[in-house]
């Protein structure tokens, strides 16, 4: 009978471990990933340096869906049960991962392993606040509020970033 466990370990850890490892290798050792950085940066620079930046979005994008359909079987052959409600808020957690993880929504910045730590961190909130018995609709309330104020760090630091460059750039005169 088969358990969908290695040892105690569940099977999706290894598939997911396997995926991550890949997919890391994909974005820091070819072009393709640095074809992703570049027109997720800047698509005008990226398409006059000669990358196909609709065919690296429209592949993003793809691959992006065939991740999310293999980790709704791994949920659902988890669960073993199917509603249509399955998965709501789910996307709220993502973007939250990824925020926290330090992923410019603004593209060209982040990394899956400082995903992953945002994942992490997310799903430590998410146990939490079903642990403290937290309303569900307050609960996607909090993801929201970390989602904002995670853009609102993002967009400072961006600024100042840029701040920085223009003083540097007038000192040189």
């Amino acid at each position: 009978m088969n358990t969908g466990t290695i040892g105690v370990l569940p099977s999706a850890l290894f598939i997911f471990i396997f995926i991550t490892i890949f997919l890391i290798f994909i974005l820091k050792f070819t072009r393709f990933g640095r074809y992703i950085y570049a027109t997720g940066s800047n698509k005008n620079s990226a398409k006059a340096s000669g990358i196909k930046t609709k065919w690296i979005v429209t592949s993003a994008f793809v691959i992006g869906g065939i991740l999310v359909g293999l980790a709704s079987v791994a949920y659902i052959g988890n669960v073993q049960s199917v509603e249509p409600q399955t998965g709501n808020g789910f996307e709220l957690s993502a973007i939250a991962a990824v925020v926290l993880g330090g992923t410019s929504l603004t593209g060209g910045k982040g990394t899956i392993t400082k995903t992953i730590i945002g994942w992490l961190l997310i799903s430590v909130l998410n146990n939490a606040l079903v642990f403290l018995n937290v309303d569900s609709n307050l609960q996607l309330v909090f993801r929201g509020i970390i989602i904002l104020v995670a853009v609102l760090l993002d967009k400072n630091f961006d600024f100042r970033t840029k701040a920085k460059r223009v003083v540097m750039k007038l000192s040189r005169v």
